[in-house]
């Protein structure tokens, strides 16, 4: 299961945004990721309110972004968190902004990310089963992602296994 504890403090009906970087992090990486995150979680507010939010950072991966749920949030607050992102890859090369990429963990246990056309050739080929650990950017809520065991998890256990046909062994 993925590390959710930094989101605990939030309801299952908080709302939740995933982001997975093209690439693995490095350790310095990963604290300039956390230094933008706790900046922008620590001033997050929408029409003049604080959001009561949180985020935590996986296997040098995903970042899962959360508010709690009895609050509102206009369309610029949800964008201003895409402009952490935005910033993270104009200013240190950091991409998580390409929803369209298929993460995974290739047989060496690094992360991979292609084309979800790329992700199906390796399906037929074989190179992917059930077991292979996917990245899931898919939830909405906090509750959905806690009692999923967290985003990332085998194939069988998302959406990919009904988007992505394995052989018949």
């Amino acid at each position: 299961m993925s590390n959710l504890s930094d989101l605990e403090a939030l309801g299952p009906d908080s709302r939740v945004w995933l982001y997975a970087f093209t690439e693995t992090l490095t350790p310095q990486q990963e604290a300039v990721v956390r230094q933008a995150f706790d900046n922008f979680t620590s001033g997050w507010s929408s029409h003049g309110s604080g959001i009561r939010g949180a985020y935590t950072l996986l296997e040098s991966k995903v970042v899962v972004l959360a508010m709690e749920e009895d609050q509102e949030i206009s369309g610029c607050s949800i964008d201003s968190s895409v402009a952490v992102l935005k910033d993270l890859k104009s200013q240190h090369g950091l991409d998580a902004l390409d929803g369209g990429l298929v993460h995974y963990k290739g047989s060496d246990g690094e992360y991979r990310a292609c084309s979800r056309l790329a992700f199906n050739g390796l399906c037929k080929q074989g190179e992917i089963s059930a077991d292979t650990i996917v990245v899931n950017l898919l939830y909405q809520g906090l509750g959905e992602l806690r009692s999923s065991g967290g985003p990332i998890l085998p194939l069988e256990n998302s959406w990919h296994a009904k988007a992505f046909k394995l052989p018949v062994s």
